[in-house]
């Protein structure tokens, strides 16, 4: 889902939540991963209370094997209930 997009969602509808879920791709977990994986998340996170959403409304998923694919890596953020 895209940023905006995304925005107007969560503003529309005020129970819903951001939640940031981390692709991580084939490389190595490492520290070096987790570190930037939490930047991208931060620098998400900052743009989106930017344009007004509460900070107690973005949910960061932290890094998990699960997540770890063979596609490109990346963040998906999507807008979900409690």
């Amino acid at each position: 889902m895209r940023l905006r997009h995304l925005i107007r969602r969560l503003k529309k509808h005020p129970k819903l939540i951001a939640e940031l879920v981390p692709q991580l791709g084939s490389a190595a977990t490492g520290d070096d991963m987790l570190a930037r994986v939490r930047r991208s998340q931060r620098l998400i996170e900052t743009y989106l209370h930017r344009f007004g959403i509460a900070r107690k409304r973005i949910y960061p998923v932290w890094p998990l094997a699960a997540n770890q694919r063979g596609d490109a890596p990346g963040i998906i953020i999507r807008a979900r209930s409690l």
